[in-house]
């Protein structure tokens, strides 16, 4: 009988998230990052040496791979930070993909140097998540706080392409690029390139004040910012003659967190429920701390320490532990809300308790999906 591959990359995923093999690992390779970007919350300088010398060497994230690669890790993503900024990247690149793992790395593409082609070319199974941030070298200035950038981040999409390497992009729905979003989507649409979008930013979090980043939008202005993305896109793609493009684009519109939402929920008194976080899919930062997910800081679990599986074992009791919204469990807009214990503990501080931020997203969702 004949599968296609996403039937059996769906059916892998359900074996995984039943059985609680962590499937899917990211391994944050740094916190630093040669961009400044105002909505990013892993964005430190890319010199700060301190930073640097906590982050785990090139033998250290080879051997939490082979021990992931071990316990049923089949997807790794490398992500940062900037993980250009790691003169290991080649080795431990290089090194994983001996592993038979298949890698994802996430970039800013602004550090990939010509010379660096030959050994990207080289690793089986890897592929790049680029993201983009504006149209122009004035529009990242003003969200990425650096000039002389957009114009390189393009010279190495075109390199990819020139080179067959694979990739996908995606951009974010910030204040200082909302009215460039359409731009965005026509300058990677003319290079037949579809452009996924991120529609959730985090709060930056701290103690026991939750101060929103400056570059986010209030749930109605990013509402109305996704539905002329998506009219613009409509209306771009009906003049296209490209069946298949025009599908590809309608597919990677929208980026989401590691989410199943498409599948039953295996129990629904546990806190993630949908989430493959706390599942099958896990996220170790740069100083080696476990973690469910990235936008997460706890439960964490010390792989280096104790060794992959029982850092995994425990990490997944420490989920359990994680209380249940119950309003969020009662709301009867939860269908339309994009609630989860890490953004729950993200916004409010805590598991438990409902974000007003996500509550009036959900609101005005259903109030949309009604109207059309």
């Amino acid at each position: 009988m004949d599968i296609s591959w996403g039937e059996l990359n769906n059916n892998i995923l359900k074996i995984a998230k039943e059985k609680h093999i962590p499937l899917l690992g990211a391994f944050e390779l740094t916190s630093r990052c040669n961009l400044a970007c105002k909505m990013c919350y892993i964005n430190l300088s890319a010199s700060d040496q301190e930073v640097e010398n906590k982050e785990l060497t090139a033998n250290q994230w080879i051997e939490l791979a082979r021990e992931a690669r071990d316990e049923g890790m089949l997807y790794l993503t490398l992500t940062g930070g900037e993980v250009f900024l790691r003169p290991d990247l080649e080795l431990i690149c290089t090194e994983l993909s001996k592993l038979g793992l298949i890698i994802s790395i996430a970039t800013n593409a602004t550090l990939i140097k010509s010379e660096s082609i030959k050994w990207i070319r080289s690793i089986p199974l890897l592929t790049f998540s680029v993201s983009i941030y504006g149209a122009s070298e004035e529009s990242y200035y003003h969200l990425c706080g650096k000039e002389n950038v957009f114009d390189t981040t393009m010279k190495t999409l075109e390199l990819f392409m020139q080179n067959s390497i694979p990739f996908k992009v995606k951009t974010v729905a910030a204040k200082s690029n909302k009215a460039e979003l359409t731009k965005i989507f026509d300058l990677l649409n003319k290079r037949k390139i579809p452009m996924g979008l991120v529609d959730y930013l985090a709060p930056r979090f701290s103690e026991s004040s939750c101060v929103n980043s400056c570059e986010r939008m209030d749930p109605k202005e990013l509402i109305d910012s996704e539905n002329v993305l998506s009219e613009h896109i409509k209306k771009s793609l009906l003049n296209q003659q490209s069946a298949r493009l025009n599908k590809e684009m309608q597919k990677t519109f929208k980026e989401d967190c590691i989410t199943d939402r498409n599948s039953e929920s295996i129990n629904k008194d546990y806190a993630f429920e949908k989430c493959l976080s706390g599942y099958c899919a896990f996220w170790i930062h740069h100083n080696g701390n476990m973690v469910p997910c990235g936008l997460m800081d706890s439960p964490f679990t010390k792989p280096v320490v104790l060794g992959f599986k029982k850092a995994w074992k425990d990490l997944l009791s420490d989920c359990m532990n994680i209380p249940i919204c119950k309003e969020c469990k009662q709301c009867k807009n939860r269908e339309f809300c994009l609630t989860c214990p890490a953004r729950l503990k993200s916004e409010t501080g805590l598991f438990n308790k409902p974000a007003k931020y996500l509550c009036d997203l959900a609101l005005i969702r259903k109030s949309t999906a009604k109207e059309a």
